[in-house]
This record gives structure tokens, sequence and C-alpha cells, in this order.
């Protein structure tokens, strides 16, 4: 890959993905081929195919790559920034680190090179003039320096946080004799010059001639669009090699010639993209509202199905508009934001699943109208709408549901009475076991006030059962995947 400098990149998925930079130069790399078989090589060392090199030289001529340059381009450099600031930081806890690695390396160091020179004084002054043997002598001595130089590579690279390789290099002990000493090897079996396998002289290797015969196979252009075994099968019946495919795949890797080259899934603008997460966040009432369909069971044989419809405000849980329908329709669903925003006024965001009803144009028209904006889960992620999921399961789960309704009118009632239950007297854990109606309307400061009042009465008359001065709980803000989500149920 030395023609390009930029190489092509991986999706989460696995796929490839080319850049406009790596298109660019490869385009650059391709009107640059003129000997024969050159293109077949750059697109065989690349994995590409011929039409999808075409459709890049067809948007060069068109201008779109000129223009996706410039879109690039022109984008803001609060990106850029922002990368920039993080790299510093990163770099800036990297020279602290070292400079901590540093000083304690250079604590066992100091220790470790003292430790040398008492050796070498002990050392010295004991050599025989009648030249008696002293090899035992500087063996001890050697088995000695090597204790003090294994220690002080196990010093660093527990203390200082160096890397074997590193530790040895400074000290001057080989990183083979570490692990020796320190693991106990004693079977090692030293080959003088070894030489590496890859190295070695294979009597069954093919010959140069033969070699360059395989590789001219590899990149003819009658064979430019066929695969390496489609290649070799096709060149073995034509009697231009004669070698196995085992070797000749072997050969086209050594040249890196070999890799899948069929068309990728699109990375432009009609292929499927990994949708972000959604995010809203609710610090007041009316401002993030969330909704969705259940579907409620009926009739004598239960054979009945009923669609609740339900609007509930994330900031307080209060349900703001309910409908029960046969079905969910776009026309149910437009009836039922309009009777809402008339009853409770502006919405600054409505979240909801991705149903033919939420998605509709009629309700997109009258959030238009109402300055509303849509916001939607992604795709089979139902965390996307914890509230609404949440809230029909407290439904559905309540010890009153009826197992079925006789009748819509049935259904209609009966949570019509839930939801008054649960808006005016149910305590919920995700608003500080408050009411809902209580947080919307905004009268919590005052149950607040007189929960507070209740708990400094019962800690002034039992100090001794509190660690602390007890204190009331606080609504705070919350969100559809946000840090600040409370709890959704």
């Amino acid at each position: 890959m030395g023609q390009i400098s930029v190489e092509p990149g991986m999706s989460a998925g696995g796929h490839r993905r080319f850049s406009l930079e790596f298109r660019v130069e490869f385009l650059r790399a391709w009107d640059g081929c003129v000997e024969r078989g050159a293109k077949t090589r750059l697109l065989r060392e690349y994995g590409l195919d011929r039409n999808t090199v075409y459709a890049w030289v067809r948007a060069r001529d068109n201008g779109e790559l000129e223009q996706s340059q410039q879109r690039v381009a022109s984008r803001s450099d609060v990106g850029q920034m922002r990368a920039e600031l993080a790299r510093l930081r990163a770099e800036n806890e990297t020279l602290r680190r070292k400079t901590a690695q540093a000083e304690a390396a250079t604590e066992i160091l100091g220790k470790a090179f003292e430790l040398l020179e008492d050796h070498d004084e002990l050392g010295t002054g004991f050599a025989d003039p009648a030249g008696v043997d002293v090899r035992d002598r500087v063996r001890v001595m050697a088995e000695a320096a090597q204790v003090v130089l294994t220690d002080a590579v196990s010093a660093l690279s527990t203390t200082a946080g160096w890397t074997i390789s590193r530790a040895c290099r400074v000290t001057g002990l080989p990183r083979a004799s570490f692990y020796r000493l320190t693991r106990g090897y004693c079977h090692d079996r030293r080959v003088p010059e070894p030489v590496p396998h890859r190295d070695r002289h294979q009597p069954a290797a093919l010959a140069e001639a033969e070699r360059a015969q395989v590789i001219e196979s590899l990149v003819a252009d009658e064979y430019a669009e066929l695969s390496v075994v489609q290649t070799y099968w096709r060149s073995f019946d034509a009697g231009q090699v004669s070698c196995s495919q085992a070797t000749f795949y072997r050969i086209a890797r050594s040249e890196n010639l070999v890799g899948d080259r069929r068309r990728q899934r699109s990375q432009g603008s009609g292929s499927r993209r990994k949708r972000p997460a959604p995010t809203a966040q609710a610090f007041r009432p009316n401002q993030l509202w969330s909704w969705d369909a259940t579907e409620l069971c009926g009739g004598p044989e239960g054979l009945e199905c009923y669609q609740l419809m339900l609007i509930l405000d994330v900031y307080s849980r209060f349900p703001t508009g309910w409908l029960i329908e046969p079905t969910t329709t776009s026309h149910a669903a437009k009836r039922l934001f309009r009777r809402a925003f008339q009853q409770h006024g502006h919405v600054d965001v409505v979240h909801a699943d991705n149903g033919s009803a939420m998605r509709s144009a009629d309700l997109a028209g009258v959030f238009n109208d109402h300055h509303v904006t849509g916001s939607f889960s992604r795709p089979r992620v139902s965390n996307d709408n914890p509230f609404s999921e949440s809230m029909f399961k407290t439904i559905k789960y309540d010890i009153d549901h009826p197992p079925r309704f006789d009748d819509i009118d049935h259904a209609r009632a009966w949570t019509q009475a839930f939801l008054d239950r649960y808006a005016n007297h149910h305590r919920h854990s995700g608003i500080g076991y408050y009411t809902p109606a209580a947080v919307y309307h905004g009268t919590v400061a005052t149950d607040q006030a007189r929960r507070q009042a209740q708990l400094d009465a019962y800690h002034a008359a039992h100090p001794n059962r509190f660690r602390q001065a007890p204190r009331a709980p606080t609504v705070g803000p919350t969100g559809i995947n946000t840090r600040e989500l409370s709890t959704p149920g």
C-alpha cells in the first residue's frame, strides 16, 4: 500500500469504509496506472472491484467529490478544538504519569547501582599473583550482580510502571535472561546462529521463473474480476501455472493480492445507518411529553382488543391526555393531541416510538401548527421510551385491573378512574414520592415544606434515632437517555 498514504477504515459492523481522502488518492493512483496489469494489481491490493471504482470516477467527473471536499472543509472547528483539548489533557496526564514513573525509576536505579558498586569493591584486591584460578569468584560476583539487576527490573516493572523490555534495556540485563532467572527455566538448548524458518532453504520451493508466472497470472487483465481460486484453476487449465492451489494462495498473500473484493453495503445516504440514541431532558412540566399505545383485552371471550393511547408528562409523570379506540390511527392520534394542547398548553418536545400513527403526516401537521418538536426511539429499542413503557406496566399490573373488559365503555370508565387515582393519590418513587398532580401543578414545594416540618419535629423529639438531620426528598431533572434520568416507573 505504498502508493496511497490513506488506508481504508472499518465500520462498527466490520465492513470496509472508504473515506473521501482515500477515494481521491486512489483515483489519482488509478489514473497513473498505465502498465499492463497495474490497475488489476491496484484493485487486488485494496480489495476493490471495477464497478466501485467506475462509480468513484463518475462522481469525480460530475463534481460530487469536489463538493464533498468543500463540505468537509467548511465544517465548524469546534470538533477540532475539542479534540485538541482532549489531546492536551491526555498529554498532560501522560507527562504527569511519566514524571512519577521517572522519579520512582531514578530511586530504584540509584539503589541498584549502589549495590553493584558494593559488589565491585568486595571483588577487588583478591587476585592471586601466583595465577590461582579466580573463575569461581568471578562467577559468584556475576550471579550476585544478576540478582541485583533482576530485582531492579522487577521493581521498575511493578513500581515505576515500566515494561520488562524497557527495564531490561536500561539495566543492561537481557530480557531472556530475566525471564530465565525469574521463572527458573532450565530446559533451553541454544543453537549457534539459528536461521528463521522463512529464510531456510525449501527443496520443494518454486523457481523464480515459476513464481513470476504465478504473479503474472494474478495480475492479468482477463482475470481481474475473478477470485484467486478462480484465477488459479483457469490458469492451471490453460497450462500457465504448475503449482498447487495452496502455493498459489501463498504467493498471492505474499504479494498482497488476496482479499474480499465484493461490494460492501453502501455508506451513502441511501444505506441503513445506525441511528443515534435520542436524548431529551425535562427540567419542568410541559417541557417533554412521552406517548405510546398499548393493547387492552375485552369482550365476552376476551377476543376483542382496544387500543389505549396515553400521553405522559415526563417531568411530573402526570397523564396529560388519553384515548381508547378500537385501533390506533393517525386521526385518533391527531384528535388526542389537539385536545391535550387545548387543555394543557404548549409543550417543547413529544417523544414516541416508530409506530405508523406516531410517524403519520397528520400528527406531524398538528405538531407543526403548535411548534412542537418530535422525537423518536430507535427501531427495536424499547428502552428509548421508558416512561410510557413503565406507565403501561403500572396500569396492567394494578391490583384492580380486570383480566378483560366487558366492552370498550368499561375500559374507558376503568381507565379514567385509574388515571385519576394515579395522578392525585399515587406517591411516585421517581419524583420523591409526591403525587404527579402536585409536581405538574406546582404545589410540590408546599408538600415538601410540610414534610420537612414534620421531619424536623420528629428529629427534635428523637435526635438519637438519626445520624444526621433528615431531609425531605426533592424533585430533580429527568429525561430520556440522559445522565439525569431518574426512575421511569
